[in-house]
């Protein structure tokens, strides 16, 4: 039996683009979906057995029945790493000034919020995000790609799970006249609110480019 591949999608580090390529190369009948109780993405059966009957136990045994070969969501990685021992765990992680910077647009853009950059970043929860979904066993992960190197990421994981995906480019959020990018105090306060995600990236990173 193919394993299971769960990817950890950390909002607004291509994740929604390797979840179409995904959906293209195994077919929507062998997706499943986790991205809360309310979200119209999530499926059924993990909507009935993750969140409304809280049976994991269950819920890993109708995964194997089924047939499924990619789960995707924005869980962190101990949730479902526990109980599925045979599964294949990915995530991409972004460079941490501009994954912020990149989901600051989006709220503003598309969920309302109409306070500054500053605001945005300061707030707790968008503080050490990355780390937060990986938790204390990032290294519990089989492969990390990288948003910047996205190309050379994708190679890599084809090559590691000998499939065939292809890079989409999707949920993107357009450049805007009127927002003006990072400038030094920004940087340097992200950095400062964020020091295990530009720690995890740093090293992330180091041992991408050692594999060259």
């Amino acid at each position: 039996m193919e394993p299971l591949i769960v990817l950890v999608h950390i909002p607004k580090t291509g994740g929604t683009s390797l979840r179409v390529a995904a959906e293209h190369y195994f077919g929507p009948e062998r997706m499943l979906y986790d991205y809360g109780a309310a979200a119209m993405l999530t499926s059924d059966l993990v909507r009935e057995w993750v969140h409304e009957k809280r049976d994991l136990e269950r819920f890993v045994q109708e995964v194997a029945e089924g047939g499924f070969r990619f789960l995707s969501g924005h869980f962190q990685l101990q949730k479902y790493a526990g109980v599925m021992p045979d599964a294949r765990f990915v995530s991409w992680i972004r460079q941490p000034v501009a994954r912020i910077w990149s989901s600051y647009r989006h709220y503003f853009t598309h969920k309302g919020f109409e306070g500054s950059f500053q605001e945005f970043y300061s707030r707790y929860r968008f503080r050490d995000e990355q780390s937060r979904f990986l938790g204390n066993a990032p290294d519990r992960l089989d492969f990390i790609g990288i948003t910047e190197r996205f190309g050379e990421s994708l190679r890599r994981f084809n090559r590691q799970f000998e499939v065939e995906f292809e890079q989409h480019r999707s949920n993107t959020t357009p450049p805007s006249d009127t927002m003006n990018p990072p400038g030094p105090e920004d940087v340097a306060e992200i950095e400062a609110f964020n020091r295990k995600d530009m720690a995890l990236y740093r090293s992330t990173e180091r041992k991408f480019l050692g594999q060259q």
